[in-house]
């Protein structure tokens, strides 16, 4: 990802996310009753973490679920 805006939600669900290099975004993350992984070359930044310079804007909401990030 490197620009625009995306969204995923999860409910009940295992996600592993796997960005490849070069990618720039803002992960925005909402977590209720989840558990929540990030490995890799992100920052942390208000509201979720950041890879690269934030160009792109991922939020996920997970409910009840699992979530790992990587990059």
């Amino acid at each position: 990802l490197k620009e625009g805006r995306h969204g995923l939600d999860l409910k009940a669900a295992n996600a592993e996310l796997r960005f490849l290099p070069g990618s720039d975004l803002l992960l925005e993350v909402e977590a209720r009753l989840s558990s929540l992984e990030v490995e890799g070359a992100w920052t942390r930044a208000p509201g979720g973490y950041r890879l690269g310079e934030g160009r792109a804007v991922l939020r996920v909401r997970a409910f009840a679920s699992n979530l790992e990030v990587e990059a």
